[in-house]
């Protein structure tokens, strides 16, 4: 039972905040317009027993401010088009952005496995050319330039 009147004045509130925020962004409200004496939905009906000229003026007068609304409406929708139609322009710019930023990568990652590729090739052929010689040649190599830089060392600091 709580809870269906709470979700009642939920909706309820829902609905009175809708229609106010409608009123704001419209520039409307349902107070009457104390400079001519209609309300905001239009001008005043005519009493009982009008005559047919003041029923056609009303008719005429609801017209054109049913065409002023219309009009006004239709305008704040053209607006929030432009609007809509920035936003999915700049969307669309950043999408083809990112699109050719990640192309651009992909290359870049294409070059980079190629590269690898060739190395592991490189490695391969070295790890199966070599037998106990080339073991031999490269560690008197790494001696030989050990033994270097302690000369040079040694050189240095005695001078």
């Amino acid at each position: 039972m709580h809870e269906e009147i709470s979700s009642g004045k939920i909706r309820k509130r829902r609905k009175r905040d809708r229609s106010s925020l409608f009123n704001d962004l419209v520039g409307t409200s349902p107070q009457q317009n104390s400079s001519n004496g209609q309300s905001s939905y239009g001008p005043n009906p005519p009493t009982t027993g009008a005559t047919n000229e003041q029923l056609q003026q009303y008719a005429e007068e609801t017209n054109k401010h049913q065409e002023a609304q219309v009009s006004k409406h239709v305008s704040i929708l053209r607006q929030g088009m432009g609007t809509v139609k920035q936003i999915a322009q700049t969307i669309s710019d950043e999408i083809k952005s990112s699109r050719h930023q990640i192309d651009l990568t992909m290359d870049g990652m294409h070059s980079v496995e190629s590269s690898m590729a060739r190395t592991l090739k490189g490695i391969r052929k070295l790890a199966q050319g070599s037998g106990a010689s080339y073991m031999c040649w490269m560690i008197l190599f790494v001696l030989f330039f050990f033994f270097f830089c302690y000369w040079l060392l040694k050189k240095k600091f005695n001078s």
